[in-house]
């Protein structure tokens, strides 16, 4: 609880801008702050960003197969990548 309203107080913070925006412009700096957050932990990092993120994308564009790929495409700074699949499968 209040994760979502801690991410995009620090979202504000850092790059003034919420982090919805944030997970749709630059999401490898979302997965970033979430990284910070949990002081390195990747795993932990993973986990939320999946649960509040990566697997509610995946469900509305009816690809739920696809929530890893979205966490992994954030942590490794693949950003167009990550977008271009969201685009891709909400547009149809």
């Amino acid at each position: 609880p209040g994760m979502y309203q801690l991410l995009d107080f620090l979202s504000n913070l850092n790059y003034r801008t919420g982090c919805i925006d944030l997970l749709f412009t630059s999401p490898s700096r979302l997965y970033m702050l979430i990284l910070q957050y949990y002081r390195g932990d990747a795993a932990t990092a993973d986990i939320v960003f999946q649960m509040l993120f990566a697997t509610p994308i995946a469900t509305y564009i009816k690809r739920p197969e696809m929530a890893k790929t979205l966490v992994d495409l954030a942590k490794l700074g693949r950003d167009e990548e990550f977008i271009d699949i969201v685009k891709k499968h909400s547009a149809g």
